[in-house]
């Protein structure tokens, strides 16, 4: 019979809906759980990611990316890592190395002036020391110490008046004296020393307008406006248009140029149509005595503005990073002639100049950060290392060969590194097959461009050692070619601190005069000509112009 205390059999009928309802909910919540947690486990992976490019460009720096060492210390990014001591005999120790040249201040045999000295004050029988010898009270017993002080003097802006006269010949005409070096139409003005310090200090050492006035203030006295000293840029490179011009023929006729390139905060803050920042590219060209800037953008046009395509023209070799640009069909021998501006039958007549291409060689010290950046994607691979450890071995092989040269010639300085090497130099072709083997091993070991930040560009650094090997190793086979574009490099670090100094620049135009004086002033100083005097003179209107070469 059945339990009367029990439910009744309605409450067991609820119940049972109940829990059915309860389980339906449960399920829709469970549901709906399921959906967030997919989508919450797609964000999660979009943010890791994210994350994983951040850190990834966090990561870059001077000695695994192209990256200025400016950047560096900013905030979050990883510093390079610190090379570790060198031991052994060959170790280097701080300050000069043995057989380096040092400098210091020597004593002269003919100083600009001499000067006696003799004792001031009083003895202590009371006779007054300041002339005494002249008045015979005291005895003179020659000099007995002496000193050389090196000494600028006291520079002070002083206001010289030229008053030009006329005079009249005897034959009736009439001449009248020429206004002083650097003078401008009107009754006042500055001359050319105060005006090549401005010049010197904005372009040479990056130093704003207003700090160059308040330079000047403090050590001459004079105080030109901020506009005034901005504008002796335009009026200086408009004085060496023909030196500009020169400079860069003579560049266009070498047989090897060194070329970098790097982008700079100039004109608008807002990008032009088409573009995503708002900034321009400098492209310096140099040899070892000639150097030139050409400001533009990051595209074909500017590249064929600068020298590549006359270079291209004559087969010249390009030592440069591996922007793309370099490559272009443009610069490549049996290119579109329509590209390359000369007629079909151009590379075809036998009497008339063939289009040879360029060749390169491709700065191994870009490839060298390329691939410490890769060793950090691939911390357990071993082929970084080995390709860098080659590369840099083939790099020394050339800097023996270089310093063999030098011997030859007569040049043999003492406890050279090279003469005295750590330990018996790998021979070449041992070099050059741990070259090659180690891109294979890494060509096999990364059969795919990957999914985490740094494999794809880990792949394409060594499809492209691959397939490019003679435009990296070019510089095996004349010692003329450099193996890295440092040259290039150096002379476009300063404008990064312009950069950071001044920000933005306004002006494209004043920009590319800044860098016209710029390559002018840095290839005076290659031909062993003090900057500031070579200066002056192009302000007085006498610019130093390059010679051509002689005809062979």
């Amino acid at each position: 019979m059945p339990d009367l205390d029990g439910p009744s059999r309605d409450a067991l009928v609820w119940l049972v809906l109940w829990q059915a309802r309860q389980n339906s909910q449960l399920k829709a919540i469970v549901e709906k759980l399921a959906v967030a947690n997919a989508d919450l486990t797609a964000a999660n992976g979009v943010l890791a990611d994210r994350l994983g490019r951040v850190e990834h460009l966090l990561s870059r720096n001077s000695a695994n990316s192209s990256s200025p060492p400016s950047k560096d210390d900013e905030p979050g990014r990883t510093p390079p890592k610190g090379k570790a001591p060198r031991v052994g005999a060959g170790a280097r120790t701080r300050g000069g190395q043995p057989g380096v040249s040092g400098s210091h201040l020597a004593f002269t045999d003919a100083p600009d002036g001499r000067l006696d000295r003799f004792p001031e004050g009083t003895c202590g029988c009371g006779t007054m020391l300041g002339g005494a010898v002249g008045r015979g009270e005291a005895v003179d017993l020659g000099i007995v110490d002496r000193y050389q002080q090196t000494e600028i003097p006291l520079v002070t802006a002083t206001v010289t008046q030229y008053d030009q006269h006329a005079v009249r010949c005897r034959c009736g005409k009439v001449h009248t004296a020429p206004r002083p070096d650097g003078a401008r139409a009107g009754p006042v003005g500055y001359g050319p020393n105060l005006m090549a310090w401005c010049v010197y200090l904005m372009v040479v050492h990056h130093i704003p307008v207003a700090r160059v006035v308040e330079l000047l203030t403090s050590l001459t006295g004079a105080a030109p406006s901020a506009g005034f000293v901005h504008s002796l840029i335009t009026r200086t490179a408009a004085g060496l248009a023909e030196a500009d011009a020169r400079i860069r023929a003579l560049i266009c006729l070498a047989a090897i140029v060194v070329m970098d390139e790097t982008p700079l905060r100039v004109g608008p803050r807002l990008p032009r149509p088409g573009r995503k920042k708002a900034e321009k590219y400098l492209l310096v060209a140099a040899t070892a005595l000639y150097t030139r800037f050409e400001l533009g953008d990051r595209d074909l046009a500017t590249f064929r503005a600068s020298v590549l395509l006359d270079l291209a023209r004559a087969g010249a070799t390009v030592v440069h990073d591996r922007y793309h640009l370099y490559d272009h069909p443009t610069f490549a021998a049996g290119g579109d002639p329509a590209d390359r501006d000369l007629p079909d039958s151009a590379d075809h007549e036998p009497d008339k100049a063939v289009f040879a291409g360029l060749l390169h060689q491709v700065c191994t010290a870009h490839l060298q950060r390329d691939l410490t950046g890769a060793a950090e994607v691939h911390p357990d691979e071993t082929w970084p290392e080995q390709i860098a450890e080659a590369l840099r071995g083939l790099v020394h092989h050339t800097n023996l060969a270089r310093h063999d040269a030098a011997r030859a010639a007569g040049h043999d300085p003492a406890h050279c590194r090279y003469c005295q090497p750590d330990q018996p130099p790998v021979g070449l072709d041992e070099l050059r097959r741990r070259f090659r083997q180690g891109v294979l091993v890494g060509l096999a070991r990364t059969t795919e461009h990957g999914t985490r930040p740094g494999e794809r560009k880990a792949r394409l650094l060594l499809e492209f050692l691959h397939d490019r090997e003679q435009d990296v190793l070019r510089f095996l086979t004349n010692l003329d070619i450099p193996p890295t574009s440092n040259d290039a490099e150096r002379a476009l670090r300063p404008s990064k601190i312009q950069q950071n100094i001044s920000g933005r620049l306004t002006s494209e135009t004043v920009t590319q005069h800044r860098y016209t004086v710029l390559g002018y002033l840095v290839t005076t100083a290659k031909h062993g000509r003090a900057m500031m005097t070579t200066l002056r003179e192009a302000i007085a209107g006498r610019p130093w112009i390059p010679a051509l070469p002689a005809p062979t």
